[in-house]
């Protein structure tokens, strides 16, 4: 899918209803916006930074729940083992 804007189309259009000057600086105004954009959109290197952190941040939240479901099986164990004391 060809997403460039063609501007030369543009022009002929516009001269039908403006002035040729005037169609020429609305086909440069609507270049810009598509430059702008474009610019806005993320590229492949965009997105492959955006997967590094993931990925790292997956990996930390994985390191820091395997922590918090020991210390929960530690604190279980002395729990039932003072209840046993108590019983």
């Amino acid at each position: 899918m060809d997403t460039t804007l063609d501007t030369l189309k543009l022009f002929d259009n516009l001269k039908g209803t403006f002035t040729e000057e005037q169609a020429h600086k609305l086909s440069d105004v609507f270049k810009q916006v598509e430059k702008s954009r474009l610019d806005a959109l993320a590229t492949k290197a965009d997105l492959q930074l955006l997967e590094t952190k993931i990925d790292v941040k997956v990996e930390t939240v994985k390191a820091e729940i395997i922590k918090w479901v020991a210390a929960m099986l530690v604190a279980q164990a002395g729990v039932i083992t003072a209840l046993n004391k108590l019983i």
